[in-house]
C-alpha cells in the first residue's frame, strides 16, 4: 500500500490555520504578507499552533536589515556617547564658574565686612579728632582769653 503525502496550497486569501492537523504542512504560493517574495511555509505542530518556515534567503535578507540596523544604532550610540561627554564637559565648566562664583562672592563678603570696618574705624578717628580738635581751639581760645587783657598784660 502506498501512501500519498500530499500538502496544502494555494493563495495566502485561502489560507486558513485552524484547518490544519498536526504534523500537517501547508504552502502558500502567492499574496503571504509575511514574505519578502509572497511565498511562505508553514507547518502545523499542534491543535492551533503554526510555525512559519523561513527560507535561507529569507534569513539572509534578515541578517542583512539586522546588520544595517546594528550599523544605525552604532552609529547613535557614539552620537549620544559624544552628546553624553560634551554634557559632562558642560557639567564640569558649570560646577567650576559655580565654584568660583562662590569664592568670589566670599571674597566680596569678606571685602565689604573689612571695608564696613575700616569706615567705622575710620569715622570713630574722625569723631575723636574733630572733639580733639574742638578741644584744642577752645582750649587755644581760652587761654588767649586769659592771658591778653585789654591793656596789653597777660593774666592767668
Amino acid at each position: 500500500m502506498a501512501v500519498i503525502i500530499q500538502n496544502r496550497r494555494g493563495s495566502f486569501t485561502n489560507f486558513d490555520p485552524s484547518k490544519l492537523k498536526p504534523g500537517e504542512w501547508a504552502i502558500v504560493q502567492e499574496n503571504d504578507p509575511n514574505s519578502t517574495d509572497g511565498i511562505g511555509i508553514y507547518i502545523c505542530v499542534s491543535t492551533g499552533n503554526i510555525k512559519r518556515i523561513a527560507s535561507i534567503d529569507e534569513l539572509g535578507d534578515y541578517n542583512n536589515q539586522a546588520e544595517q540596523i546594528l550599523a544605525t544604532v552604532r552609529t547613535i550610540a557614539t552620537s549620544i556617547d559624544a552628546q553624553a561627554t560634551r554634557a559632562t564637559t558642560k557639567a564640569n565648566e558649570a560646577e567650576q564658574s559655580a565654584s568660583q562664583a562662590n569664592t568670589a562672592k566670599q571674597a566680596a563678603e569678606t571685602a565689604k565686612t573689612q571695608t564696613e570696618q575700616l569706615a567705622s574705624q575710620a569715622e570713630t578717628t574722625i569723631t575723636t579728632q574733630t572733639n580733639i580738635a574742638i578741644q584744642r581751639i577752645n582750649q587755644a581760645a581760652d587761654a588767649r582769653k586769659a592771658t591778653i587783657d585789654i591793656d596789653g598784660i597777660i593774666h592767668l
